[in-house]
């Protein structure tokens, strides 16, 4: 879907004209995710191809007085038309000056990208599960796979305990909310920042 689109490239996004900054590329991981529609994919396979753009102008061609760093799927995000190419054409003649402002336009914040997940635990663990992720996982840099490898050693789960079982005997669910700063990924792996631990 990106094939077409480099960092560099100018593309039509949601709010107007915009010059691509960035490309990410979140894969899937072997926890459920709220936060996408399911669909049938393996462990490792590319959920979502997400475009980090500053926006130059509306598709009019009015310039935006203030830097707008924003970031969408590539659904919404895609190669200029014909009438933005004109469009962009003609501000590169009128609006040279304009233009070299805008090249040094970088982002500069970061952004949260809020992972919404859940696990199963033992009835009788729940507290002292979310205790131990709130207060480890608290501000450290880690992998999903980190948290549970973490609760199997500390809490005696065997190996093939199921964190994700939709219903099990004498278990309850507690949900994550995982930080993920700027689709930071290591390898097929998203890197967090931090996690909240609740029971809903």
């Amino acid at each position: 879907m990106t094939d077409h689109i480099k960092v560099n490239d100018w593309v039509d996004a949601l709010e107007g004209i915009a010059q691509v900054i960035e490309i990410k590329k979140i894969y899937k991981e072997e926890y459920p995710l709220s936060s996408l529609p399911p669909r049938e994919c393996e462990v490792g396979e590319l959920l979502n191809t997400i475009i980090i753009h500053k926006i130059l102008c509306n598709f009019e061609g009015k310039i935006r007085k203030r830097n707008h760093v924003l970031h969408c799927s590539t659904e919404v995000c895609t190669p200029l038309c014909n009438e933005s190419k004109g469009v962009l054409n003609e501000l590169k003649r009128t609006k040279r000056q304009e233009l070299e402002k805008f090249k040094i336009i970088s982002q500069t914040k970061d952004f949260s990208n809020y992972v919404n997940t859940w696990i199963r635990v033992k009835g009788d663990d729940v507290q002292q599960v979310i205790d131990f992720i709130n207060r480890d996982f608290e501000a450290s840099i880690f992998k999903f796979s980190d948290v549970i490898d973490a609760l199997k050693s500390e809490f005696n789960y065997e190996e093939s305990w199921h964190f994700f079982a939709n219903e099990a005997e004498n278990t309850k669910q507690i949900v994550l909310k995982l930080n993920n700063t700027n689709y930071r990924f290591e390898g097929k792996k998203a890197v967090f920042t931090s996690v909240q631990a609740l029971v809903l």
